[in-house]
This record gives C-alpha cells, sequence and structure tokens, in this order.
C-alpha cells in the first residue's frame, strides 16, 4: 500500500513535501530534486510557520513552480465539510457531491502552453483512486472545474499534476488511472473532509 494513502487513512493531517538528502556543491540548484513549495503569508519564520501548520504546501521535482488549489473555497491543506450548501439531500444520502475546484499553476515561462493534466485523488488500494482528470495549458489562467468525490467523514482528496507527454514512473504504468498521466510534475496537500455542522 502507498505510504501516502496509509498515513490518511490512518487519520493523520499531513502536508504534502518534497525533499532529496542532498550533498552535492550547489545544494538545491540541481534538476529532479525533491522540492517543497510553501504559500506563506511572509517570508519569515512566522509565515513559514503558519504555511507548515497550515499544510498550505506542494510537492514537486521542478524548479520554479507555484501552485494553489481550492475545493469551494478551501484552501489546500484545509478541512471541508459537507452541508446543505453545497451537496444536495439526495447527495448526502450517498456520501458523495459535486465540488468545485480551482487550481492555478504558475511555471517558468518555457512552460508556457505545456499540456498538462490534473487528476483528483481519493482513497483507494493499494494506490490512490483517480476519481476526476482534467487536461489544461500552462498559462492559461484559474482551471475551475467540477469533480464528484466522496463526502464521508475522514475522507480526503489529494490533487496530483502530471505531465501525459512524459514518461511516467514504470511502477505508476501498471496501475489504472495512472498509465496514461504520464511523469508526476506536483502533489499538492489533501482537503480533509470534516463531520457535517
Amino acid at each position: 500500500m502507498s505510504p501516502l494513502v496509509s498515513c490518511l487513512d490512518a487519520g493523520w493531517r499531513v502536508g504534502l513535501a518534497g525533499v532529496t538528502d542532498e550533498h552535492r556543491e550547489g545544494w538545491g540548484f540541481h534538476g529532479g530534486l525533491g522540492r517543497t513549495g510553501l504559500w506563506a503569508p511572509s517570508r519569515t519564520r512566522a509565515g513559514v510557520r503558519a504555511a507548515l501548520l497550515g499544510r498550505r504546501m506542494f510537492a514537486t521535482r521542478e524548479r520554479g513552480l507555484r501552485v494553489d488549489a481550492r475545493l469551494d473555497g478551501v484552501a489546500m491543506g484545509g478541512s471541508w465539510r459537507r452541508d446543505a450548501k453545497n451537496v444536495s439531500n439526495a447527495r448526502k444520502a450517498q456520501n458523495a457531491g459535486n465540488v468545485r475546484i480551482a487550481l492555478k499553476f504558475d511555471a517558468p515561462a518555457e512552460w508556457g502552453g505545456q499540456g498538462l493534466r490534473v487528476q483528483v485523488l481519493q482513497r483507494g488500494e493499494p494506490v490512490p483512486e483517480v476519481v476526476a482528470e482534467v487536461d489544461f495549458r500552462v498559462g492559461g489562467g484559474v482551471l475551475r472545474f467540477v469533480a464528484r468525490v466522496s463526502t464521508e467523514p475522514g475522507d480526503w482528496v489529494v490533487l496530483r499534476i502530471t505531465d501525459p507527454g512524459r514518461e511516467g514512473d514504470p511502477r505508476a504504468a501498471r496501475l489504472p488511472g495512472f498509465r496514461s498521466a504520464g511523469r508526476a510534475v506536483a502533489y499538492l496537500s489533501p482537503f480533509f473532509i470534516s463531520r457535517p455542522r
């Protein structure tokens, strides 16, 4: 089973960070290394601490990315509540509903116009299940779409950005939903489904 799935299914409210054990000169400048992007209110210790505690972060191996997302207005890393405002009574009974997702993806100029894909991931075994996916182009502004997700309290939603034009991890190539998605570009911190009010 995926360590990500194990942690999230156990109820851990973690943010997703990219890391690398780096020992070379030019630390942090080599390509292809794990990196963490933070949405901090300021470039101070307090600002970085607030971003980490709020799980306002994403994992990537690419330099210069800025990725942010909202699920029905809730920032990545936050808790989303199912209530009458965002899920109809019929859908409440099914513990599923449509949510509005807004994704902002900014990258260096050489990425301009590149075709990418955003996948909506939820609980699954042995890896997360792809419950929705949408293709988009870099530089096209904020991508807005609707996805049907499980709204069962304790569930979670993770957005995965991929490049279908590049070969993905060979382990993922064997898995339905991941096979055609190509190389992972970024994983955004989860949205956590909370109990209704």
